[in-house]
């Protein structure tokens, strides 16, 4: 730096060769539970409690991801949902980016419940290209039946910049 200004630690490798890279992107959210979900409608899953966001770059307000750079990111997401209707066609998350959506599905909810089950959970992860300024969120859908299921807030949604 020529400028004199003190120079940010971008990179870090300990003695035993561990690497850490404080401005790599990270982060951990978890659900605030969200009650009677609409059905045959996408509804975003309010993720807004941060566990940690490494770089800044989710937005609990909206519970989007945003990516800085252009890259190959590794997202996972764990939604509960409590009170299954068994009448449910089915249950879906969605991880929706700019280039791909991936799906997590629970089908033939009246085969797998005799009647209305506690809870169930679905799961999503995926490593997938992302460039700069592109967004990661993740939608819940209930196919038919009655609006009685909630998100729990033990769902989390993770990520982080892989390469």
């Amino acid at each position: 730096t020529g400028s004199g200004a003190s120079p940010t630690e971008k990179m870090n490798i300990a003695p035993n060769g561990e690497v850490t890279m404080p401005s790599q992107p990270s982060f951990l959210v978890n659900a605030s539970t969200q009650a009677n979900l609409p059905i045959n409608t996408d509804q975003i899953i309010q993720f807004d409690t941060e566990r940690h966001d490494q770089n800044a770059d989710f937005n609990d307000s909206n519970h989007t991801f945003t990516a800085p750079v252009t890259g190959k990111y590794f997202f996972t997401a764990q939604v509960r949902l409590d009170t299954i209707d068994n009448a449910a066609s089915y249950y879906r998350i969605k991880l929706v980016t700019s280039n791909r959506t991936i799906y997590g599905d629970l089908h033939d909810v009246n085969y797998m419940f005799s009647g209305d089950a506690s809870y169930n959970t679905l799961q999503v992860t995926v490593l997938t290209d992302m460039d700069a300024s592109d967004n990661a969120y993740i939608f819940i859908h209930q196919s038919a039946g009655t609006a009685q299921s909630d998100v729990a807030s033990q769902s989390h949604f993770s990520g982080f910049l892989a390469h």
